[in-house]
């Protein structure tokens, strides 16, 4: 993606006046979870029924004029020379994507904390994608934000994750994910029409209990035994696609 060492000095030339800010949504699953991680998908293929919800990751990026240092707020906040030197891997990976070694500034603030299983990591990758390529004006499709996002996350980063939580990031909406076997997406939005779009809200009710969510083996499960099997997943499957 890096194009030269001068890219990176041009856009800090002509975005010194300004700061980026990228909003992306949270997301909750209505059918499906699970067919998109690659272990499934790549045998049986995916499909998920998923919407976003009115709760954001807001990602900001500034350029300091008084120095080249990284600067990365989040729970934590770093200050290194390098990128190679940031312990947050989300933030890393996908500055060096981009060939941006220093001399940038991140921040983040989110509307619901870490670890409530609406998909906030990728939430925060894909705004720091999307804010990294306005910054370096290399707009692109949302689909290619997406894998992007799925490139770093699983390839990369060889996160025990699927792809609904980056897609989801970048399209929102009510949408519908189906997966190929190659691990293709497409990506079909919904509309319901006013009436619909209130009895399906009405509902649904998503209470916080202060128990943040951890990354196990078998994604979205706490305990092992807790996996569902192949089977179950392709009979979530055929329900999601039903609805």
């Amino acid at each position: 993606m890096y194009t030269g060492p001068n890219e990176h000095r041009r856009a800090r030339r002509s975005f010194s006046f300004l700061m980026i800010v990228s909003r992306t949504p949270f997301r909750v699953t209505l059918g499906g979870g699970g067919t998109d991680l690659p272990s499934f998908y790549e045998k049986h293929g995916g499909f998920v029924l998923a919407m976003a919800i009115d709760k954001y990751m807001y990602v900001i990026l500034n350029v300091p004029n008084a120095d080249r240092l990284i600067r990365l707020h989040y729970t934590k906040s770093e200050t290194v020379a390098h990128v190679d030197q940031l312990q947050h891997e989300l933030a890393r990976e996908a500055l060096r994507a981009h060939g941006i070694h220093d001399a940038i500034e991140i921040a983040s603030v989110a509307d619901l904390p870490a670890g409530t299983g609406l998909g906030s990591s990728s939430c925060y990758l894909v705004g720091l994608l999307s804010a990294v390529r306005a910054y370096l004006l290399r707009p692109v499709p949302l689909q290619t934000l997406a894998e992007e996002a799925c490139h770093i996350e699983l390839d990369v980063l060889k996160q025990p994750i699927g792809k609904q939580d980056q897609y989801m990031a970048a399209f929102g909406g009510l949408t519908q994910l189906e997966i190929e076997k190659s691990g293709a997406v497409k990506v079909t939005p919904l509309s319901l029409p006013a009436s619909g779009s209130v009895s399906a809200q009405a509902p649904i009710h998503s209470p916080f209990t202060s128990r943040g969510k951890t990354r196990p083996s078998c994604t979205g499960f706490p305990f092992p035994r807790m996996c569902p099997t192949a089977s179950a997943l392709c009979a979530a499957m055929s329900m999601a696609s039903a609805a």
